[in-house]
C-alpha cells in the first residue's frame, strides 16, 4: 500500500513539474477558492454578529432573568456558529469543484493548443529528417565514387555533410521534446550506473582533452549501483550536459565528475571552471532554445541540451540542480531515485 502510494505521489510530483498547464489549473483553483473562501468568511462574520445581535435583543425583550437570558444568548450563539460553520464547508466544497471545473473549461484551450504545437514540431522534425537524410547518402555516395574531387569541393562536402548531421540531431532532439514522455510508474528496466558512466566518461574525457580541458572523475560508487529507467536517455542526459560544460570551458579548464549514492538517490555532479551563466538567465537555461547572450557569442548550438536533461530527469521521477557563477564556472547535479 505505502509503495503505491509512495508511486502515485511520484506520478504526480512529477506531472506538477513538468506540465505547466496542470500546474497552473491548480494554481488557479486555489485562487479562485482562497479569494470565495476569504469573502465567505467576511460575510459569515457578519452574518454571525447581526444575527446574534437581533436575538439578543429579542431574549431581552421576552425574559426578564438575566442568567436565563445568557444562557438562551450561549445557547443561540453555539447553534448559529454550527450552523454557519456546516453550510460554509458545504460552500467551500462546492467553489473548490466548481473552481477546479472552471480552470479546466477555462485552461482547454491552452491544453489544446500547447497538444497541436507539439504535434507541429514532430512532424515536422520528423518530414526533415528524410531529405536530410537522403542528402547525406548522396553527397556520401558521390565522394565515394569519384575519386578525383578537387580538394576544395571536397572539403565544402565535407562540410556540408556536417551541417546536415547537425540539422539531423536537431530533428531527433526535437523528436524527444515533443514526444509524450513515459510516466514514472510504467515498466521500466533495471540497469547498472556503473558501466553507463564509465562507458560515458571515456568518451567525454577524449572530447575534453582534444580541447586542452583537464577531465576529473571521482567515484564513490559501489560495484552494482542499480537504476530503474530507460539507460539511452539517461546517457543522453549526461552525455548533454558534459558536453555542454566541455562547450563553455576555455582551454586549460577543468571539469570534475563525482558520483555518490544514499540509502535512496543518485548523485551524479558535473562542475566546470567556463563561463558560467548570469542570475537572470539561470531560471531560463532549462527552457528548450534558450541560449543566454554570452553563450550565443561562445559557441554554436541549439540551446535544447540542457532541456532534454531535464526532461529526463523529471521523467525518471529526479530532479536537476543548477548553481552558477558569471565568469565561474557551473555546477549541474542530476539526482535520480534508486529502485
Amino acid at each position: 500500500m505505502m509503495e503505491k502510494l509512495f508511486k502515485l505521489y511520484g506520478v504526480l510530483v512529477t506531472k506538477w513539474r513538468r506540465d505547466h498547464v496542470y500546474r497552473t489549473r491548480f494554481k488557479l483553483t486555489i485562487i479562485y477558492t482562497g479569494l470565495t473562501l476569504l469573502l465567505l468568511s467576511v460575510f459569515s462574520f457578519v452574518l454571525y454578529f447581526l444575527l446574534l445581535d437581533d436575538f439578543t435583543a429579542t431574549i431581552a425583550t421576552q425574559v426578564s432573568n438575566y442568567s436565563l437570558q445568557q444562557q438562551f444568548i450561549a445557547r443561540a450563539s453555539e447553534i448559529l456558529l454550527r450552523k454557519i460553520f456546516f453550510v460554509d464547508l458545504i460552500a467551500a466544497c462546492l467553489v473548490l469543484i466548481l473552481g477546479y471545473w472552471l480552470t479546466v473549461v477555462t485552461l482547454r484551450p491552452l491544453k489544446d493548443s500547447q497538444y497541436r504545437e507539439r504535434r507541429f514540431v514532430a512532424d515536422a522534425a520528423h518530414d526533415i529528417r528524410t531529405p536530410l537524410t537522403v542528402m547525406k547518402t548522396e553527397i556520401e555516395v558521390f565522394t565515394r565514387s569519384h575519386k578525383d574531387i578537387p580538394k576544395e569541393i571536397n572539403e565544402l562536402l565535407k562540410s556540408t555533410i556536417e551541417e546536415i548531421d547537425g540539422l539531423t540531431t536537431l530533428a531527433n532532439n526535437l523528436l524527444f521534446l515533443s514526444a509524450e514522455r513515459k510516466r514514472v510508474d510504467e515498466p521500466q528496466k533495471n540497469f547498472l550506473i556503473n558501466q553507463l558512466l564509465d562507458d560515458v566518461s571515456e568518451t567525454l574525457m577524449l572530447l575534453a582533452e582534444k580541447k586542452g580541458l583537464q577531465y576529473i572523475r571521482r567515484s564513490t560508487l559501489k560495484n552494482g549501483v542499480w537504476i530503474l529507467g530507460d539507460l539511452s536517455e539517461i546517457e543522453r542526459m549526461i552525455t548533454n550536459i558534459v558536453q555542454n560544460a566541455i562547450t563553455y570551458t576555455d582551454k586549460g579548464g577543468s571539469i570534475f565528475i563525482d558520483e555518490r549514492t544514499t540509502k535512496q538517490y543518485l548523485y551524479i555532479t558535473i562542475r566546470d571552471t567556463g563561463i558560467g551563466i548570469s542570475p537572470d538567465d539561470l531560471p531560463q537555461v532549462t527552457k528548450p532554445f534558450f541560449r543566454a547572450d554570452i553563450a550565443r557569442s561562445a559557441e554554436e548550438g541549439s540551446g535544447l541540451g540542457l532541456a532534454i536533461a531535464e526532461e529526463v530527469a523529471l521523467g525518471h521521477g529526479g530532479s536537476l540542480d543548477i548553481v552558477s557563477q558569471l565568469g565561474w564556472g557551473t555546477t549541474i547535479t542530476i539526482i535520480l531515485p534508486l529502485p
